[in-house]
């Protein structure tokens, strides 16, 4: 998901609301890639 593909009234609606747009795109990111990786591979993972 990234910034282009939000409509203006989502990204209004969320700018309002006082949500860090950005995280949520990371966030969303860092969660896909997290399932991509092999399950052993986010053993080691710092938390």
């Amino acid at each position: 998901m990234s910034m282009d593909k939000l409509s203006d009234t989502a990204v209004n609606i969320l700018t309002a609301a006082g949500v860090d747009i950005s995280a949520i795109v990371t966030g969303a990111a860092e969660a896909l890639i997290g399932q991509l990786k092999p399950p052993d591979a986010n053993e080691n993972s710092v938390k």
